[in-house]
């Protein structure tokens, strides 16, 4: 969090080489607190999803087309004639590529910039604006949105599920603001987890290797009345990485976390499901004054509760409401506490005799903090805030024949921060035949501002401060006027069987951006954030699907991105619009393969290259992950995963430092999972 100013703080101190107590605070200061702030949570544990008998078999292309989502419109459709940029990253996706945590999941769609800072820090975005504080994605899970006020972001690091009850992760590249509200600037990440329901029974697992020094995990789940409840819990203590100059980062961590879910349904149309976690965090950071190793530390939980009925004629109404409590520590620089609640409501039905299709909602959100004060680097004034949001959404999904669809919508919210926001949007799909189909939208959408853009302050402690940098005393950098950043974009897009074996799906994008943030030079010595940056995105991605006889499958995708930053008329910042436009890559290509003989291997290799990034001097890569899987009978599988195979460490995102820009080594880990 706070990258902008983290950095500018960085570079006052690297540039008159301020020592304080014998330490030299360098450009290590810089992404140090950057990874700090962002990471006092560990990431996702390593899991072992167990395959049930039978089914190593992947979905057929006929099958992934009809997959049902429903982050485009709120509301189930088919894949393959949902008029978005949409990617699912199925189940069985995950269990095979030997992915480990979300973050890991999320490179397999195309498109998605997954970039790791070091063994607790990622940078994920889409269509641009990489930071490890991304402030222009909706994440959400199950419903419930992981976005914080703090810095319009996730805290990925502590944002985690059980992998093995994740049904599917819907994946929508482009704005999805008229139905998701603000913060979906760039994209939604919508996970699903399965209903309690499909995972009764028992497994366990337990992992070892180079970097996950151990792992353990148990889940069970039982029928109860008329539905099922399952409970999880997980725990790992994952190595350090390396730093780039040599020798040990400070990025160690452990990690566990615990959680239930229940699915009932109650008769007449009514459905009921609860879902809540609980986690805790300590790792390994930086003391921003010293860099001596100090611990950080991070807990927290939620509960999720949602209620829907059906009718008899088919319309639907759902509510939800969500509770979630966190506290972030790190020594010296930086404390969060935060309660959150939040209620929605949600309304389909479908009139005209099926040529309309309406869905309508409103909801609530209530988020209050209280953040450190000095002697913490990073405060914010007010120390402690409540914020709150209200929202109206309704989108109507017009059948105009048997080929052509548009749908009509916006969210209406309203902010503490901004007052009164509006986030339109139109979308078009044609059948072109019954294997191609297009798709056009324009639409608006806002990223609102956050206690970063508005609150945040740096705190020069006494009595001389930062020699050469600061004198003692606060100095706020956050503007209370700040307004909202907006973009209004413009997307087509085509999917086409070839034939029986192959498809294709190609995505074109043009975004306007106007009002980003800059970081001006005045006052001193840090500057305030205004709104005088404007630019231009533009890109697209390629996909393809292939079927290969004797059970391989190879899917492969191109992504290119384009941006176009310029500080507007009167602006003093000259550094952040080249950071923003090569902070993301300008290339990424991925390539997934993979082998069952149906029964007892499965053997999956996947490839990705990502060009440079110039605002971190980051090369170029290309690296490959390898898995392993053999089944021992019914109940019992052992896996073995290799990850960045292709050489002993790379670069991914940041500038090095003890804690950001640390080498990512080559690693090997292997897992044994048992069912019952």
């Amino acid at each position: 969090m706070g990258a902008s100013v983290l950095k500018l703080l960085g570079e006052r101190m690297a540039k008159h080489k301020i020592t304080n107590n014998g330490a030299t605070l360098t450009g290590h200061i810089r992404s140090v607190m950057v990874g700090v702030v962002l990471c006092v949570a560990a990431p996702a544990a390593a899991q072992t999803e167990l395959a049930a008998a039978g089914d190593f078999g992947d979905l057929s292309l006929d099958d992934l087309l009809e997959i049902e989502v429903v982050t485009v419109s709120r509301a189930a459709e088919p894949i393959g004639k949902a008029a978005a940029a949409i990617h699912v990253i199925t189940a069985d996706m995950i269990r095979q590529a030997g992915a480990r945590t979300i973050a890991e999941a999320l490179r397999l769609a195309p498109g998605v910039h997954v970039a790791r800072s070091n063994a607790q820090t990622y940078s994920i975005s889409i269509r641009g604006f990489a930071s490890t504080s991304s402030d222009k994605l909706e994440v959400l899970i199950d419903g419930r949105s992981a976005y914080t006020p703090l810095f319009s972001g996730v805290f990925w690091e502590s944002f985690d599920t059980y992998l093995p009850d994740i049904e599917r992760i819907e994946i929508v590249r482009g704005p999805g603001a008229t139905l998701w509200g603000a913060n979906a600037v760039n994209g939604v990440i919508n996970i699903v987890t399965k209903s309690a329901v499909d995972t009764v029974g028992s497994d366990v697992a337990m992992a070892a290797g180079t970097e996950l020094r151990g792992f353990a995990s148990m889940r069970t789940g039982q029928t109860l009345g008329p539905g099922a409840i399952r409970m999880y819990a997980k725990a790992y203590e994952r190595d350090a990485s390396e730093q780039a100059s040599g020798g040990e980062a400070l990025d160690g961590q452990r990690f566990s976390q615990a959680g239930l879910r229940g699915d009932w349904t109650l008769g007449g149309g009514h459905k009921l499901t609860v879902i809540g976690d609980v986690f805790g965090v300590r790792g390994t950071a930086a003391d921003p004054i010293t860099g001596d190793r100090v611990e950080s530390d991070a807990d927290g939980g939620n509960l999720n509760l949602r209620w829907s009925r059906t009718t008899t004629t088919g319309s639907t109404f759902s509510a939800a409401v969500y509770g979630e409590s966190t506290r972030r520590r790190t020594p010296n620089l930086f404390v969060e506490d935060r309660e959150t609640v939040d209620v929605n409501m949600q309304f389909n039905r479908a009139f005209a005799g099926g040529r309309h299709d309406l869905v309508a909602g409103v909801g609530y959100r209530r988020s209050e903090d209280e953040t450190g004060a000095p002697p913490d680097i990073v405060i914010f004034d007010p120390q402690d805030r409540t914020v709150e949001q209200f929202n109206v959404f309704v989108m109507d999904k017009i059948t105009l024949s048997d080929a052509a669809t548009l749908s009509i919508g916006s969210k209406f919210e309203h902010n503490d921060f901004t007052g009164n926001e509006v986030q339109p949007g139109v979308r078009f799909g044609y059948e072109l035949s019954e294997k191609s189909f297009t798709w056009a939208s324009v639409s608006r959408a806002v990223r609102t501002p956050n206690r970063l853009d508005q609150d945040v302050a740096i705190f020069c402690p006494p009595p001389t401060g930062f020699p050469g940098v600061c004198a003692p005393g606060r100095f706020r950098i956050g503007n209370p006027d700040f307004d909202s950043e907006t973009v209004l974009a413009y997307e087509a897009g085509w999917r086409k069987r070839v034939g029986s074996r192959a498809s294709l799906d190609l995505s074109l994008f043009f975004n306007d951006y106007d009002d980003l943030r800059s970081t001006e030079t005045q006052p001193p010595p840090f500057g305030s954030f205004e709104n005088r940056l404007s630019g231009t995105g533009v890109g697209g991605e390629l996909a393809l699907v292939t079927e290969l006889p004797r059970g391989w499958d190879v899917r492969a995708w191109y992504a290119h991105l384009s941006l176009d930053i310029e500080a507007d008329p009167g602006s003093t910042d000259t550094t952040t619009p080249s950071d923003l436009e090569t902070s993301s890559p300008e290339h990424q290509v991925g390539m997934t393969t993979r082998w069952s003989d149906q029964s007892n291997w499965v053997a999956h290799l996947a490839l990705r290259y990502v060009s440079s990034l110039k605002a971190s001097d980051t090369p170029a890569y290309t690296e490959a992950d390898f898995t392993l899987i053999r089944k021992l009978g019914s109940k019992a599988e052992l896996r073995l995963i290799g990850r960045n195979l292709l050489d002993d460490g790379h670069r991914e995102f940041g500038e090095p430092s003890a804690t950001a820009g640390t080498l990512l080594e080559r690693s090997a880990a292997l897992e044994f999972g048992l069912r019952w």
